[in-house]
């Protein structure tokens, strides 16, 4: 029910979301990676490390599908966009016939 517009724009802006998201995760993983070095804190920061390398893994599957859906419905847009073109008759053409009849 929602324009073509509006459903890219919410793609767009669904796909900086999980970027922001990825990136906070990705910096905490560093962060925690830092404070495992040298320490006995491996074993109190090895659940969530694994946790957040799972959801390192989920956002990347996120962007892998929204960018894999953005190419499929910016596609669909032109194929649309041409077949509208084609359809609809020039207006030098529909004067000239007009005239011819």
């Amino acid at each position: 029910m929602l324009s073509p517009n509006t459903i890219g724009e919410l793609l767009e802006e669904r796909r900086q979301q999980v970027e922001r998201d990825l990136a906070a995760c990705q910096k905490k993983v560093e962060e925690l990676r830092t404070q495992v070095e040298g320490s006995k804190a491996e074993d109190d920061l090895f659940f969530p490390l694994l946790t957040l390398q799972r959801s390192i893994a989920l956002f990347q599957t996120d962007l892998s599908w929204i960018d894999a859906t953005l190419a499929q419905f910016k596609q669909r847009q032109e194929q649309a966009s041409a077949q509208k073109r084609r359809r609809k008759p020039s207006t030098s053409s529909a004067k000239g016939r007009a005239r011819s009849a």
